[in-house]
């Protein structure tokens, strides 16, 4: 199954829960105002979102919280 794109033409869509579950993307990003800025993209496109500041938060929530996507340093 691929991951459809939460972009489409330049606007957000919703997207189809799988199972009644949202689709997960762990979002890793320094810079704090761009992080947030994504986060509410994602959350507003439908994604549950796991928003971290850089890469060592990532090996402590990897297995609580797994993923379809991974997006790093936007």
């Amino acid at each position: 199954m691929s991951i459809p794109s939460v972009v489409a033409k330049g606007n957000f869509r919703q997207l189809p829960s799988v199972k009644g579950l949202m689709p997960r993307v762990i979002l890793i990003e320094d810079d704090a105002l761009v992080r947030k800025l994504l986060e509410k993209c994602l959350l507003s496109a439908g994604w549950q979102v796991l928003a971290l500041r850089d890469g060592r938060e990532l090996h402590r929530e990897l297995e609580q919280f797994p993923a379809e996507l991974l997006l790093i340093d936007m």
